[in-house]
């Protein structure tokens, strides 16, 4: 079964992206940006779904260290966030994300 990371800070969102996913895949959910770039590195994931806005470590920071390391530069990443601007979308797909969804909060 192929395994997927959930990157958010908000154990509800988190969850109810795990509850989609969770017949198909493996899932590993964490609420802190080292975390799970620690995890990353450790583990071998298809696919990694990260929020943007977090405290201390965004996902867009969070983003750019995947994609340096060579270890974790291989895995996709797709953001998942509120921030429905062109200019963040941008920035996080010349950053590496595969995708970039707009998504309404549920925090």
């Amino acid at each position: 079964m192929e395994k997927i990371m959930i990157i958010d800070d908000s154990p509800v969102q988190a969850a109810h992206l795990k509850n989609i996913l969770e017949s198909d895949y493996q899932i590993t959910t964490v609420q802190e940006p080292q975390m799970g770039l620690n995890y990353a590195r450790e583990q071998d994931f298809s696919l990694i779904l990260l929020d943007v806005v977090m405290p201390g470590m965004d996902g867009f920071v969070l983003l750019k260290k995947l994609q340096e390391e060579v270890a974790t530069r291989h895995i996709p990443v797709i953001l998942i966030t509120a921030l429905s601007d062109i200019e963040n979308e941008q920035r996080g797909l010349t950053l590496g994300a595969v995708d970039y969804i707009y998504s309404l909060s549920t925090r």
